[in-house]
């Protein structure tokens, strides 16, 4: 046997013996190689994208990221505790063969990103291009991909099981007022999309970042968690973990690649997510003009039938709630505020007098748009406190969350947050009309007590009267003369929303003089509009003016009500409770009495 063993050595070994130290310290050199060897793999993958970088570098997570022990220690956990954000060069505290079992992991989940995004880019290209992947919905006419084409070309696996899953998509195009290189560095920064896209991102936040180029953004790929809710509580919520990667093409033009990605690897069947995005994105043309030319794709696989409320369906599932349209109109209406702002002045000039410096305009548009992002981050009411007394509030439909505000820029304390979601036999066009008409307030505000009000200066942005920014007062001078109303109206051709908050003239008068607005404590209430999704009463908006179409509309009511004398959830009396269900319920009462829609259930 021990002839036969030396007869099997390679020649250059025969006849060499090592001890075990050596045996061992070949071993390690051997996988220090075959590590090398990935790193050339990877690099070659890099290459096929486009990413002109020798070496990846494996970031972090953000500190104090929320998500930082469901990701960042993952690998850690999977190979007994130890972190791979361990210093690598600390070899004599780690042994060189564990060292190599982190490495080994990291650079096995790198490579996995790496490719998926590969996949991706490759398939979003085609989406983009090939026009028998697309077939109009006879409908609406809107762009959705043709299944079996699809399929064919790109066959794939389910990523959600069950009988309800489906699949959503859409495409779409249209002009942003915003130059490409800015509008591509805003989609790539995480913390900037909530604010970018307010009425759909509640949250966002990047888990690690694995590749950029110094000074470009091109690329750049991260690790991204992203939470999306529209419309209504009664609406279910969508949360992705995506890569999300920006690769320039030319001077001019950019493509972002948005893909979900399991970092977990666990199976999606038990998966806390209902949704998966399958490769999305969108592809930035920079004009002459200062403008971008933007072609948007969202394909997504969701399983949320249980979670979203019948009269909501039809909105969802035509892809009118989170489609590429209405990413694309919110990248719109955007482009539209910051245009204003640069410009220094409003698009109307019905100021009366009020705003006087470029500073205090822009001081006051930031303070709305704030108000705006607040009137939709509160729609997921995940802040909700067990309180007996409110499941008479529920089982009204009436639905109420208690959370204890701290942050700066809004009330301290508890606060009341009341929504209510209804069907209307109206355009939504016509709703938003009446609710905006400040000479009809008083019908529905109670805050007016029958009183008209006055608009007593305004700012007007983008193309359609309805975009508004207005400070109310009430026409015959009232108890409380120290207080106002700030209030934002916009309107698309999907829908319309209304926010408004009390602003005391102190806290006006030091927005209007170019202060800092983040810090005034507001607190909005509003609504939401949108058309019911069906399709034979889908209407689109005028770009001057609004144009009552048969068809019905979908109203949230949303109020936030500060409680002055409950430091505890478990001092929220009935009384309270009470005067929020008869708010609530007066308001809905008024418009549909104003609207003429009484006798509908």
């Amino acid at each position: 046997m021990r002839e036969m063993l030396k007869g099997e050595l390679c020649t250059p070994c025969k006849d060499i013996l090592f001890s075990k130290e050596e045996r061992q310290w070949i071993l390690e050199q051997l996988r220090m190689e075959n590590a090398q060897l990935h790193e050339k793999y990877e690099e070659l993958i890099l290459g096929k994208m486009g990413i002109l970088v020798s070496k990846v570098p494996s970031l972090p997570p953000a500190p104090g990221s929320s998500l930082d022990a469901a990701t960042g220690s993952l690998l850690g956990q999977r190979i007994g505790g130890l972190s791979l954000d361990h210093d690598l060069g600390s070899r004599k505290f780690i042994p060189s063969t564990l060292l190599y079992q982190l490495k080994k992991e990291q650079e096995s989940e790198k490579l996995q990103m790496f490719q998926t995004v590969v996949n991706a880019i490759d398939e979003l290209t085609s989406l983009m291009v090939t026009e028998t992947l697309w077939i109009k919905d006879p409908t609406d006419g809107r762009y959705i991909i043709h299944r079996d084409n699809y399929e064919k070309t790109f066959p794939r696996i389910s990523h959600l099981k069950g009988s309800h899953a489906r699949f959503e998509s859409s495409k779409a195009e249209g002009i942003v007022r915003m130059k490409g290189t800015e509008l591509v560095g805003m989609l790539m920064n995480s913390t900037k999309r909530p604010d970018l896209f307010p009425t759909i991102s509640t949250k966002a936040m990047t888990i690690r970042e694995l590749g950029t180029q110094s000074g470009s953004l091109s690329g750049s790929l991260q690790l991204v968690y992203e939470q999306m809710h529209v419309l209504s509580p009664l609406v279910a919520p969508r949360e992705f973990f995506c890569l999300h990667y920006c690769e320039q093409i030319n001077e001019v033009e950019w493509i972002i690649v948005e893909v979900s990605y399991d970092c977990f690897n666990e199976s999606q069947q038990t998966s806390p997510f209902h949704s998966w995005r399958l490769p999305s994105g969108c592809f930035v043309k920079d004009l002459p003009n200062g403008c971008s030319e933007i072609t948007w794709v969202e394909h997504v696989q969701v399983n949320d039938k249980a979670l979203t409320h019948r009269i909501c369906r039809d909105f969802v599932f035509r892809c009118l709630a989170y489609g590429a349209e209405r990413w694309l109109l919110s990248l719109q209406r955007m482009g539209e505020r910051f245009a204003c702002e640069m410009v220094g002045n409003a698009t109307g000039q019905d100021l009366g007098g009020v705003i006087i410096v470029r500073e205090g305009m822009r001081s006051i548009m930031n303070l709305t748009h704030r108000m705006v992002k607040n009137l939709c981050a509160s729609l997921t009411m995940k802040r909700k406190l067990d309180i007996p007394q409110l499941s008479e509030l529920n089982s009204s439909g009436i639905r109420v969350s208690i959370f204890n505000s701290m942050g700066q820029g809004q009330p301290q304390g508890l606060i009341v947050n009341a929504t209510i979601s209804l069907w209307l036999p109206h355009p939504y066009q016509v709703v938003f009309d009446f609710l905006r008409d400040e000479k009809l307030r008083y019908q529905w505000d109670s805050m007016f007590k029958g009183n008209q009000s006055q608009q007593i200066a305004s700012i007007a942005y983008g193309y359609h009267p309805g975009n508004r920014i207005s400070i109310l007062q009430p026409l015959i001078a009232c108890e409380n003369n120290n207080m106002l109303v700030l209030q934002e109206s916009c309107i698309d051709p999907l829908g319309a929303i209304i926010t408004y908050a009390p602003i005391t003239i102190k806290c006006l008068d030091m927005a209007l003089s170019g202060a800092d607005s983040s810090t005034i404590p507001i607190l909005p209430s509003g609504f939401i509009i949108s058309s019911d999704g069906h399709p034979n009463t889908r209407a689109r908006a005028s770009s001057s003016t609004t144009r009552p179409i048969a068809g019905g509309s979908l109203l949230t009511v949303v109020y936030q009500i500060p409680t002055r004398n409950a430091s505890s959830s478990r001092q929220v009396d009935i009384e309270l409770v009470a005067s929020i269900k008869e708010l609530v319920s007066s308001t809905v009462q008024d418009i549909w009495s104003a609207l003429h829609c009484s006798g509908i259930d």
